[in-house]
């Protein structure tokens, strides 16, 4: 897989999990893919979202989301989830809750710096 879809998808994960709208360098990263490349990017993104939703949504009577809280357990107990989306989980410890962790921080400034972190993840 074209390493600008994975960091196309890698964003649409972290932006969900901080709240965060589109930016300049996920508008960037986004017009350097091909058509292909975009139709599969919707399609993650529309499963990402979906499972964020899943994830972060204030308990309902009608569905069971108190075990789900992460990707990992949605891929086990509700419904499988694109190995994409698990293998970047996996790499990057993310689970899609609203909350980043230390080890989420050190990367994204490894990969995009501090300055991205400090505009886009920081409190």
């Amino acid at each position: 897989m074209n390493s600008k879809l994975k960091q196309i998808i890698f964003l649409d994960i972290t932006n969900k999990m901080r709240g965060k709208f589109i930016d300049t360098k996920f508008s960037n990263i986004f017009n350097e893919l091909s058509e292909k490349e975009k139709d599969l990017y919707y399609e993650y993104s529309k499963e990402i979202r979906q499972i964020w939703v899943f994830i972060n949504s204030i308990n309902n009577p009608n569905i069971d989301n108190t075990s789900v809280n992460s990707v990992f357990d949605y891929d086990s107990l509700v419904k499988p989830v694109s190995k994409i989306i698990i293998e970047l989980c996996v790499d990057f410890d993310l689970t899609l809750r609203d909350a980043i962790n230390p080890k989420l921080k050190e990367l994204i400034i490894d990969i995009f710096g501090i300055d991205y972190y400090n505009e886009y993840f920081s409190e």
